[in-house]
């Protein structure tokens, strides 16, 4: 199995784990290419390399340049000079309307990084083992 194989499995147990009026109704997914995992790891800082859109239980790939275009309007904001941009209402405390999930390998290892954020308090990051094609839960980074 590869690693999209996986994480897009993975991604799609967690959203129908969540009772369906908690559920976002959308849900990115890219692929990061490899970084340096620090213990306090919560964002992937290296550019995306695919992307994919959950959506009515199916993922669909995507152009990259689609998500950017996405995350620079919601949330980057390039445009303001406030030194941190105005919150997106898309990314409230409750269900988000557009949640976020991502994966990476990390360098110089065989490991995996794979987060999601589905509401302001709801979500987690994990790091998995990859050895033979099989991925196994390693250690739980985060949760939120």
């Amino acid at each position: 199995m590869t690693a999209e194989e996986f994480f897009q499995a993975e991604l799609l147990a967690a959203w129908h784990s969540v009772p369906a009026h908690s559920r976002p109704p959308q849900v990115w997914l890219r692929q990061h290419t490899p970084f340096d995992c620090e213990p306090d790891t919560y964002r992937i800082p290296t550019p995306v390399q695919a992307a994919w859109l959950l959506r009515d239980g199916r993922i669909t790939p995507k152009p990259v340049s689609e998500f950017l275009r996405f995350y620079v309007v919601q949330s980057d904001r390039i445009w303001s000079s406030a030194d941190l941009p105005p919150p997106s209402p898309l990314f409230d405390m409750g269900a988000h309307e557009f949640a976020l999930s991502s994966f990476a390998g990390i360098s110089g290892t065989s490991d995996y990084f794979f987060q999601w954020q589905f509401a302001g308090l709801h979500g987690r990051a994990d790091r998995y083992h990859h050895e033979n094609g099989v991925f196994t839960p390693a250690d739980n980074l985060w949760i939120s």
